[in-house]
């Protein structure tokens, strides 16, 4: 490294009256701008109107399919038990009128009893209903309701069919 200063201090002269070459300019021209590139502040992309437009329309419509696929509104729910409430009270009605039907016939002490077991059906019904309204978006309470009403409808089932077997004991009785 000293004999090149060495050779360079002693021949300066010859050294600045040189020029580099080509090729030595263009490697520290891109290099040069290379540094000022990177010194420079990224500059600020601009969108345009339709393409801001455009993300929030998709970002909203992901937004409402994602709503109505995953998340269960209280509506959906409460129309539920709306429908299953209206199509089982359908059913427990007819129940009921065909126990009035074979219970008609009986004794006074055993249409009562009847007549208290279905009283009984018909409060604990109430309370599940409004219970049911209390808490519409809750999926298990949707489930005990259903239950309930499958229940109901089998032990109204069995009581119609008692009615109707004791209504029949009487009329052989009877003759």
């Amino acid at each position: 490294m000293a004999r090149i200063e060495d050779y360079i201090n002693h021949h300066r002269d010859e050294f600045d009256c040189e020029n580099p070459s080509e090729e030595h300019l263009k490697s520290f021209e891109q290099k040069l701008a290379f540094v000022n590139a990177s010194l420079q502040p990224a500059k600020q992309r601009k969108f345009s109107f339709a393409q801001v437009a455009a993300a929030a329309l998709l970002l909203v419509a992901s937004t409402l399919l994602f709503g109505k696929l995953f998340i269960t509104t209280n509506d959906e729910y409460s129309n539920e038990i709306r429908v299953i409430k209206s199509n089982y009270n359908e059913v427990l009605d007819a129940k009921y009128k065909q126990i009035n039907i074979a219970v008609d016939k009986l004794p006074e002490s055993v249409r009562k009893d009847y007549e208290k077991q279905v009283e009984s059906i018909k409060k604990q019904t109430t309370i599940m209903e409004k219970a049911s309204e209390m808490s519409a978006n809750n999926p298990e309470m949707r489930q005990a309701l259903m239950m309930h009403y499958r229940q109901t409808d089998r032990i109204l089932t069995k009581m119609a069919i008692k009615a109707e077997r004791n209504e029949q004991q009487n009329e052989q009785n009877s003759k």
